[in-house]
């Protein structure tokens, strides 16, 4: 009998053998989200791309493409870039953040362990946010709302 592994599973299989890490805590998520939601109408999302309507963290169709070519089983159940943005779709946003850091926010892209402000700023200017002079205010949100710092 043959077995399909989609990339989750592969994924949990490596974070079972300390391979990779865990990518975004739901602390660093949900300030993700509170961040995203405060700065609404400023181009929070894949900075490069102002295409976003992107729900509670206004993600882009641009790195929702990515984030799926990442990981495919996003798309499992029929869950479109509609899904992102609909009512309830918070869990399902978190989901496809977490793929895009799994391409992204990547020692071997960084050169070293990525950070919660790598995470932020990737997300908000793309794959190479974390160098972005102009995701700084960004990640100044989310390290407010995880109350780093204080």
């Amino acid at each position: 009998m043959l077995f399909r592994l989609r990339p989750v599973d592969v994924i949990v299989v490596l974070l079972a053998t300390n391979l990779v890490s865990a990518g975004p805590s739901d602390k660093l998520l949900n300030a993700l989200v509170q961040a995203s939601v405060e700065s609404s109408g400023s181009g929070s999302g894949s900075g490069d791309n102002e295409d976003a309507t992107g729900g509670p963290l206004k993600i882009t169709h641009a790195y929702y493409l990515d984030a799926v070519e990442h990981d495919p089983s996003l798309t499992d159940g029929g869950r479109t870039y509609k899904d992102v943005a609909g009512k309830g779709s918070t869990n399902y946003a978190k989901e496809v953040v977490t793929a895009y850091m799994a391409r992204y926010a990547t020692r071997e892209r960084l050169g070293r362990k990525p950070k919660p402000k790598d995470i932020a700023r990737i997300h908000n200017g793309g794959p190479h946010g974390y160098r972005k002079p102009s995701t700084l205010p960004f990640w100044y949100k989310v390290k407010n709302f995880l109350g780093v710092g204080k």
